[in-house]
């Protein structure tokens, strides 16, 4: 970062005095208790008066990393001046700590104490200080809603119930009213698990997951519920011989979460965390049937820690985990959540990667990512029309750093980009952004053109995202404020028929559909609607054709290869294990979590 100080001219004895006292004060300022030392360089300096002189020094950090008494951080940063002195070339320097604390606003406990991110609002406020427009986004983002797991839920589609969701092999019980299903979003998680039912008094619900066996490992998953008074959702952790290893359950009634693990003489111990209604709690489990004991964590923090199995259970290995929802009262009892169920031994998955969102840094890999544009100008490249409003780029918006923003603030007119292709029309190929907007109900549109008709027609609407294809719009998911949706759109010719395939967050919702109009895509624009007063964002749009292109590295930031996933023409970061890559033959390539060290996919 850089910080912006004002050179000032001081007279007379208040710079004698002021000389004088920085040689006595200095270095208790400089050194003592609650401040930092700043290296000087010294050297020949020449500025004008009123000259604009930048320091690349960064702020001051003081206090202790983590308190959980007084969830705050406190800092302090030095206001440097640089005094005019006709005698001397190198400046004096003065120190002046903050005077107030800095507040953190994150919700959830740090997991370590030594790896902490700061989020949702500014991390400083001092006089005299500007930020750059190279700031790590590690320190102010929103993330994207999606957490890594070995069942993340994030390729499927809203509404899939039961059985039919990916990693839930069975579904049983007495209350007829119940459902398991997929919902677009709940609280900050995208594509989580929603458990409801409302049964009779007594009635419950069942839920299997596939079926492992592991001699020892790692369990970790989200969940949380929503208090409606009565009910329970249950966590039975069973093994190989169907026998409990652990017992835990979210209970409503209390609003707690409560863990029962073996006492060492038969029976049990329990353990209870209180636990608000509607918040996300983590859920970390390690087990080892040789030694026959196990340890949990909720949020980064130990309950236990190497505690005998349940009623002392001697366990070969670890089978499977069964969620049972109980009412105890009528309509609407049981409300619960779950999301990112991930396993130790998955080799496509790490311990600790659900901890945290899936995007941490704000710079996503494209053929426009808008990373050089100057905050406050037109984005370099396209054609802009401001009849409605402005558009400009911006510094960030959610996680996403230096992005294209189109305020619409008239009723009567709209705002819009577009480009036409520099590498000329295009017979195939696919073009991927990303979209967002602070109010669907007033419309995204987003346009692919064949020279003047359009080839594709996409909306997004209160209704839910839609397109235009077989004479009609069509609604294909849901969509919601302030929600980055990414879009991947693929197009062919079909013996003189353009075909469209379209995804969105990397589901297939339009599967090869002939499209409104044919020909070769020259150009494509985003745009909001006449009628409305929305702003909508967009950033890191890439084409198929431009240098380096590779199936969805828009999805992955600038950053994300410190997990494992390296940008190039073929890096296979979302193909499916198991199968073949995307556009490789089968019979001769098979895509595999990971093969050498760091390397994924």
């Amino acid at each position: 970062m850089k910080l912006k100080y004002y050179k000032k001219r001081k007279f007379g004895t208040f710079v004698t005095l002021l000389i004088i006292l920085s040689f006595i004060i200095g270095p208790i300022l400089l050194f003592g208790v609650f401040s930092s030392a700043v290296d000087i360089q010294e050297g020949d300096m020449f500025p004008e008066e009123g000259e604009l002189i930048y320091l690349n020094v960064p702020y001051l950090y003081q206090g202790t990393f983590y308190d959980a008494d007084a969830v705050t951080f406190a800092f302090s940063t030095a206001q440097i001046e640089f005094v005019y002195d006709p005698t001397a070339y190198s400046p004096l320097l003065y120190n002046y700590p903050v005077t107030s604390d800095f507040t953190n606003s994150e919700s959830q406990q740090p997991f370590d104490e030594t790896n902490v991110t700061m989020t949702n609002g500014e991390y400083f406020n001092t006089t005299e200080m500007q930020v750059d427009d190279d700031i790590y986004a590690g320190y102010n983002y929103t993330g994207i809603g999606e957490y890594r797991a070995t069942y993340s839920f994030t390729d499927e589609l809203d509404g899939v119930i039961n059985n039919d969701i990916e990693g839930l092999t069975g579904f049983s019980g007495t209350d007829t009213n119940a459902v398991v299903t997929i919902v677009g979003s709940q609280g900050n998680h995208k594509k989580v698990i929603k458990v409801s039912g409302d049964g009779d008094n007594g009635a419950q619900t069942t839920i299997y997951t596939e079926s492992v066996t592991q001699t020892s490992g790692t369990i970790e998953y989200w969940t949380k519920y929503i208090d409606n008074g009565v009910g329970t959702l249950a966590f039975y952790f069973y093994s190989t011989a169907n026998q409990i290893m652990l017992y835990s359950y979210l209970d409503c009634s209390n609003n707690r979460y409560t863990v029962q693990y073996g006492n060492g003489a038969g029976g049990v111990t329990s353990v209870h965390t209180a636990l608000a209604s509607d918040t996300w709690l983590h859920v970390r489990w390690e087990f080892d049937s040789t030694t026959d004991t196990n340890s949990m964590w909720l949020d980064g923090v130990n309950i236990f820690a190497n505690e005998e199995f349940y009623n002392d259970l001697d366990a070969t290995s670890f089978k499977r985990i069964w969620f049972r929802t109980r009412n105890n009262a009528g309509v609407n009892a049981v409300e619960y959540y779950i999301d990112a169920i991930g396993y130790s031994w998955d080799n496509d998955y790490m311990i600790g990667w659900n901890r945290e969102e899936y995007a941490f840094f704000g710079d996503y890999n494209s053929t426009y990512s808008f990373e050089d544009d100057l905050i406050g100008a037109n984005p370099s490249g396209w054609v802009v029309d401001e009849g409605g409003g402005t558009v400009n780029v911006i510094g960030s918006v959610g996680n996403h750093k230096k992005v294209v923003e189109l305020d619409d603030t008239d009723g009567g007119d709209n705002v819009r980009i577009t480009q036409t292709f520099i590498g000329g029309a295009q017979t195939s190929g696919i073009v991927e952004l990303w979209l967002r907007s602070d109010d669907v109900s007033d419309y995204i549109y987003l346009y692919l053109y064949a020279g003047g008709p359009y080839v594709l027609y996409m909306q997004a609407v209160a209704a839910g995202w839609r397109v235009y294809y077989g004479g009609g719009w069509n609604v294909l998911a849901t969509s919601a404020d302030n929600v980055w949706y990414h879009i991947r759109v693929y197009w062919r010719d079909d013996a003189g028929t353009t075909k469209i395939t379209v995804w969105l967050d990397g589901i297939e919702i339009v599967s090869d559909e002939p499209a409104p109009n044919n020909g070769s895509i020259t150009s494509m624009a985003v745009s909001s609607l006449a009628g409305g007063t929305n702003t909508i964002y967009v950033d890191a749009i890439d084409y198929s054709w431009s240098p380096g292109y590779s199936n969805g590295r828009n999805r992955l930031t600038e950053n994300d290869d410190i997990l494992g996933h390296y940008p190039a023409t073929h890096s296979f970061p979302f193909d499916n294990v198991g199968e073949a890559p995307e556009g490789w033959d089968s019979a001769a390539y098979t895509v595999i979590g990971s093969a050498w060290q760091e390397h994924r996919k």
